[in-house]
């Protein structure tokens, strides 16, 4: 599935909401529904304190958006987070969006 990358650049003593937007992909009436899953994996360098996904991805901004805090990470990193969200409509079935974002881990 072809996907948007959008970065995000944090330190690595940042606790940060990192927010996704789905608006562009639903149509009007659709909304995000359920829990999105976000997982991670390393792009870049070598994790010596890994990114930290804390706590579940929640639905914000009309369920539109959803929102995960991300703490720790070594400085120098580059972390792929995939986000899986699922929609309340669709034909025949719910749509299921999957998006690739970049995190840059750096001293800032």
């Amino acid at each position: 599935m072809s996907s948007a990358v959008v970065h995000f650049r944090k330190s690595p003593g940042d606790v940060v909401d990192l927010i996704f937007d789905f608006t562009d992909l639903l149509a009007s009436a659709e909304e995000l529904s359920g829990t999105p899953t976000v997982t991670k994996s390393v792009l870049s360098g070598t994790e010596t304190s890994a990114l930290s996904l804390d706590g579940a991805c929640t639905l914000v901004t009309g369920n539109k958006k959803c929102q995960q805090q991300v703490s720790a990470g070594t400085a120098g990193t580059i972390i792929q987070l995939r986000v899986a969200a699922t929609t309340d409509t669709g034909s025949p079935a719910a749509h299921v969006y999957e998006r690739d974002f970049v995190v840059k881990v750096d001293q800032l």
